[in-house]
């Protein structure tokens, strides 16, 4: 599995973004397979830095978005009628299988630093690995559930203490009760 990062113009990554466009067409020059992950990033060439026109990382917006190649249709040199251009591929692409992608993209935004964020607005390598990430966090997940059944059984454990206590204070109560009832009849005058 390869993670390739792919600059993408507002337009479409905003379709992507919405979830409305659920394919990619590229120049097939990288060897795309089923499985690979895009890291997509918003890319505007209309941010032009006034300081100096051709610095080209101004033109990366900061938001990015990463999916999966789920299928690839690719030109057939024998098929003279394909839908696809020689040396393009179509890719079906949909977003990682997660427990809730909005928790990990809340978590990549967290974690990421400055200098992570100025790797993947210059087009560098991306900021974390998905897979181990995606990893680390199902390991996370599940050791929260299992603090979170620990803490469940010991305040049902409380629960019970308490209500056991709550009758040793009645029967006390009534115990008190009692002691003044004959301590009245002893000391009447």
């Amino acid at each position: 599995m390869t993670t390739h990062n792919l600059k993408t113009h507002p337009e479409y990554f905003q379709a992507i973004w919405d979830e409305k466009r659920n394919f990619e067409l590229r120049r097939d020059d990288v060897g795309f397979q089923v499985g690979d992950i895009l890291h997509l990033q918003e890319w505007d060439p209309t941010r032009v830095s006034p300081k100096d026109p051709l610095d080209y990382d101004t033109w990366y917006t900061g938001r990015t978005s990463v999916r999966v190649i789920t299928y690839i249709l690719r030109a057939s040199p024998a098929d003279f009628g394909s839908p696809v251009p020689k040396g393009f591929c179509i890719m079906a692409i949909k977003p990682p299988t997660a427990p809730s992608w909005d928790v990990l993209r809340d978590f990549f935004r967290e974690r990421a630093t400055s200098e992570d964020w100025e790797r993947v607005n210059s087009g560098r390598e991306p900021v974390l690995h998905v897979p181990e990430e995606i990893t680390r966090l199902r390991e996370d997940l599940a050791d929260r559930q299992s603090k979170l059944s620990d803490a469940r059984s010991k305040t049902e454990s409380l629960k019970s203490e308490l209500s056991e206590m709550r009758n040793k204070v009645e029967a006390l109560k009534s115990e008190i009760a009692e002691i003044r009832a004959d301590f009245a009849i002893v000391f009447v005058p």
